[in-house]
């Protein structure tokens, strides 16, 4: 995030974002890294992601829309 935000001109830098800033009712703001964990972990950060991106696409299109 540090180094998007160095990279983006200031006047864009609002629209830098957490994925999991979008997700409805998710506590998490990182998604978890399930490398070292079980096959249950990976479908846990599957149904985030899933979810995330259900929801960033609902932001997206409202943002567009005006």
């Amino acid at each position: 995030m540090r180094e998007l935000l160095q990279l983006c001109p200031p006047e864009h830098q609002h629209k830098i974002s957490f994925l999991l800033a979008h997700a409805s009712g998710q506590p998490l703001l990182e998604v978890p890294d399930p490398y070292f964990g079980s096959a249950e972990a990976f479908e846990r950060v599957f149904g985030i992601l899933a979810s995330a991106m259900d929801d960033l696409v609902v932001y997206i299109r409202t943002a567009i829309q005006g």
